[in-house]
C-alpha cells in the first residue's frame, strides 16, 4: 500500500503570512496492515496507527487537492507528497500535535463536498522558526523528531506513550510509575474515544497507581518549546476526570 500527505502554504491565515496547512482525515476507517505500514509494530501502540489512518490514499489526495484548488486556489499552493512508508513506531500523527495557529476544520466549510472528513493542522512557517528548529532539535531525537517535547520520566528520561482523560492528555513511564499531564485538547484522539474505552485504557495500564511528577525536560528541547508553549500548552480543564 501507498500513502500520501497533502499539504497547502497558504500566503496569509490569521494574521499570519505563509501558514503551512498539514491535511489529515480524522475519522475512523476500516483497518490498514499495520504490521507492513509501522516498523517493530505493537498492536497496543494507538498513536503510530493513528499516523497511518490519518495519511490519504491517492485517489482521496487528489480529490482533495482539486477541492482546495477550486475553492481555494487563490488563496495558496496545495501539494502532494507521497508518504516514506514504513514508519517509525513512535511517530505521531498530525491530528495529535496541532501547529502553532491550531486546527482547521475543514469539513465544516458550507460547501464542503467530499466523502470523508479532513481536518488540517495550521502552523506559521518563518526563516527564524526554520533556524530555530535546525539549531534546536533534540540531540537525542531522529532529525523531526522531539521525544522531549512533552516531557519525559524524570528517572530513565524515557517516555512510554500517552493517554486521553476527557479531553485532557497525560504522558506515562511503566517502568517507573510515573505520568504527567501536558494539557488538554492538544491532540485530537479523545474525540474518538467514549469514557468507557479511555477508562479501560488507563485501568489496563493501571494509572492509577503512577505518581503524578514534575517532568524532566531536556535542555535542548527547552528552546524547542519556548516559541509554541503559550499556543500548544493550554491549562488543564479543572473538569475533567482523573480516573
Amino acid at each position: 500500500m501507498q500513502l500520501y500527505h497533502v499539504t497547502t502554504l497558504a500566503k496569509k491565515y490569521s494574521g499570519c503570512k505563509n501558514v503551512e496547512f498539514k491535511w489529515f482525515r480524522c475519522e475512523r476507517r476500516a483497518p490498514r496492515s499495520y504490521a507492513d505500514l509501522i516498523q517493530n509494530y505493537d498492536p497496543h501502540d494507538r498513536y503510530a496507527k493513528d499516523c497511518i489512518d490519518e495519511m490519504f490514499e491517492l485517489d482521496e489526495a487528489q480529490a482533495l487537492k482539486d477541492y482546495i484548488d477550486q475553492n481555494y486556489g487563490d488563496a495558496g499552493i496545495t501539494t502532494i507528497e507521497k508518504a516514506k512508508l514504513p514508519i517509525a513506531n513512535n511517530t505521531w500523527a498530525i491530528g495529535e500535535i496541532p501547529g502553532g495557529l491550531g486546527f482547521y476544520e475543514l469539513d465544516k466549510a458550507p460547501n464542503y463536498s467530499l466523502p470523508f472528513k479532513v481536518w488540517g493542522s495550521a502552523g506559521h512557517i518563518t526563516k527564524q522558526k526554520k533556524q530555530m528548529k535546525q539549531t534546536t532539535e533534540c540531540s537525542i531525537c531522529k532529525p523531526g523528531e522531539c521525544k522531549g517535547y512533552f516531557g519525559l520520566c524524570p528517572v530513565c528520561h524515557e517516555t512510554d506513550s500517552c493517554v486521553n482523560a476527557g479531553r485532557s492528555h497525560r504522558f506515562y513511564c511503566k517502568e517507573h510509575k510515573t505520568s504527567w499531564c501536558v494539557g488538554s485538547n492538544l491532540f485530537s484522539s479523545w474525540r474518538g474515544q467514549t469514557e468507557a474505552e479511555q477508562r479501560a485504557i488507563w485501568d489496563e495500564i493501571g494509572l492509577n497507581d503512577f505518581e503524578d511528577v514534575k517532568p524532566y525536560i531536556p535542555r535542548e528541547c527547552i528552546a524547542f518549546r519556548a516559541a509554541d508553549t503559550p499556543k500548544l500548552l493550554p491549562p488543564v480543564d479543572p473538569d475533567e476526570p482523573p480516573f
